[in-house]
């Protein structure tokens, strides 16, 4: 069997969950059939990554473009600069013998699909976001361009393009290993400074306004009326020059509402599965629908109680009262009155825990991704 080339084309340099999904596929791709080659805006902490996995990679003048909202300065910019990226992505398709294009996120669906159209090579999307408005408007019209496959990480991101029938579900999962060996929960605590005998209740991801973080620090004001011994962590950070002063707002607020003492924020960290040990009930609080979160899978497969807002993909893969529990988006009463049962029920925290552990070590491994995400390359492929 003749081996095929496959150029992935990436819009950030930095890793986020988009960028972990695409080192993954990366590390399981089938080297014997393909050769990957990946695009990417310049060097960074991703290129760093490709560089440990020996993947061959090059820079494309893909520009900047304002994440969230989009104003006409930026839709404007962002033609402008696809039609100067057709040419160059022709270019790098003939230059590397590439023989399917892999599109890893939006930014990139505009040009690359033309490019490959114009050539004759067939592209494949892989969709992390909810669309609406301009953006599924124009994707809804590439999609006529010939895209051979859409893979969607949710029901929740396929449902706005109206039954298309070039789409394919395809959950993110999770190397449940890592979560398992982790050391002791006690040394954790003991880093991180936690009190003896505390509960810690956490949320993990981007620092982003959608992402709620101020419902979780408004119910962690509830709650503290309650209780005492209760410590709460905000892990991550800003990324990619998104909402700045973001941070700054999370830090006065929760001055203003008299918890500053209770909430820790530590950054971005690389020791998730560590700190995931550490914490008794982890909050996905997203007021808008999360595609389907990485931290999702990490917290289920470390075993911890879930508390998250009911819509997006986490809605599709958690099961509200068996393997965790689903409030109203934007509720952070709802979720303040949540937090405090699990809190008086010491034993419901462990029963929410294990049934989510055999939930993604059963359905949502990262064999079982990229045992599909190779399936459907050959099948664009041969």
């Amino acid at each position: 069997m003749m081996q095929k080339n496959i150029l992935f084309l990436e819009q950030f340099s930095n890793i986020s969950g988009g960028q972990k999904v695409l080192l993954d596929i990366l590390r399981g791709l089938d080297r014997n059939k393909y050769t990957p080659y990946v695009a990417l805006p310049k060097r960074g902490e991703l290129s760093g990554e490709l560089d440990k996995l020996g993947i061959k990679h090059f820079v494309l003048p893909i520009g900047a473009y304002a994440a969230g909202k989009k104003g006409l300065f930026d839709v404007f910019s962002y033609i402008a600069h696809s039609i100067l990226l057709i040419p160059i992505c022709i270019w790098a398709i003939k230059k590397h013998k590439i023989d399917i294009v892999y599109a890893n996120a939006p930014r990139t669906y505009l040009w690359g699909t033309i490019a490959a159209k114009m050539i004759k090579t067939p592209i494949i999307w892989h969709l992390h976001s909810i669309l609406s408005g301009l953006e599924l408007k124009l994707c809804s019209i590439l999609l006529l361009f010939g895209v051979k496959k859409v893979i969607a990480v949710s029901r929740s991101v396929a449902g706005p393009f109206k039954n298309e029938d070039r789409f394919e579900i395809v959950y993110n999962g999770i190397d449940a290993a890592k979560y398992c060996n982790v050391e002791s929960r006690e040394r954790v605590r003991g880093e991180l400074l936690i009190p003896a005998g505390s509960k810690v209740i956490g949320f993990i991801g981007q620092l982003s306004r959608w992402k709620g973080i101020e419902d979780f620090i408004k119910a962690a004001a509830l709650i503290t009326e309650q209780a005492q011994q209760i410590v709460f962590l905000v892990i991550g950070d800003v990324l990619f020059g998104r909402d700045l002063g973001y941070k700054e707002y999370l830090n006065k607020l929760a001055m203003d509402l008299g918890v500053t003492s209770r909430i820790r924020f530590l950054g971005q960290r690389r020791d998730v599965p560590r700190v995931l040990s550490a914490i008794d009930i982890v909050v996905i609080p997203s007021i808008e629908p999360d595609p389907c979160p990485l931290v999702l899978l990490e917290a289920m497969a470390s075993g911890r109680a879930i508390v998250a807002s009911a819509h997006g993909g986490v809605a599709e893969i958690l099961e509200d009262g068996v393997s965790g529990k689903l409030y109203p988006p934007g509720d952070h009463r709802k979720l303040a009155e949540l937090l405090s049962l699990l809190l008086k029920e010491h034993a419901l925290i462990g029963e929410l825990g294990n049934r989510a552990k055999v939930k993604v070590t059963r359905d949502l491994t990262r064999d079982i991704f990229i045992k599909k995400i190779n399936a459907i390359i050959d099948k664009a492929t041969f």
